[in-house]
């Protein structure tokens, strides 16, 4: 078997891919900034827009921060602090939130309504009772008889 000799490519292949590492690494950072930029200028919009869609989102938010502060005062105090610093990210989660519940409650409510108008009665016919409508035999005559329980089927042991 042949070796192969990995010393020949230069002593600058390592670090030429650390710098474009270290260059990806430097343009994912610049993407999600300019994604929180941007969230930042429309985030009071989509805060308001929540609002309006589904305001419930919100206000439970809010119960769950004040219940956190209450129990767990230092995780309720952390949970505050993010929400403050992470507010268009906040934003987008509520109004992301807000718009999905209201598209379903407008789908559940149209499927509901569809129930609804689709509950119709079927046709039926009145049936007139007579003395002979039904004929059952008496039960002191047609009384059917058990079987006695045999003593031993062999089961018993099973359960022991």
């Amino acid at each position: 078997m042949a070796q192969r000799n990995y010393s020949s490519r230069g002593p600058l292949a390592g670090v030429l891919g650390i710098v474009i590492v270290l260059g990806l690494i430097y343009l994912a950072f610049k993407m999600v900034a300019g994604v929180f930029n941007i969230l930042a200028f429309v985030a009071p919009v989509l805060f308001i827009a929540s609002l309006f869609l589904n305001r419930g989102v919100v206000i439970d938010y809010g119960k769950m921060l004040l219940n956190t502060l209450k129990k767990d005062t230092p995780r309720g105090l952390l949970y505050g602090a993010l929400s403050f610093f992470g507010f268009p990210v906040l934003s987008a989660y509520f109004f992301i939130r807000a718009f999905m519940s209201s598209r379903l409650k407008k789908v559940v409510d149209s499927k509901r309504k569809e129930a609804q108008e689709s509950k119709k009665y079927d046709d039926y016919e009145e049936v007139e009772e007579d003395d002979d409508f039904l004929e059952l035999p008496d039960l002191a005559e047609g009384t059917p008889q058990k079987e006695p329980l045999k003593e031993d089927s062999g089961y018993e042991d099973l359960f022991d």
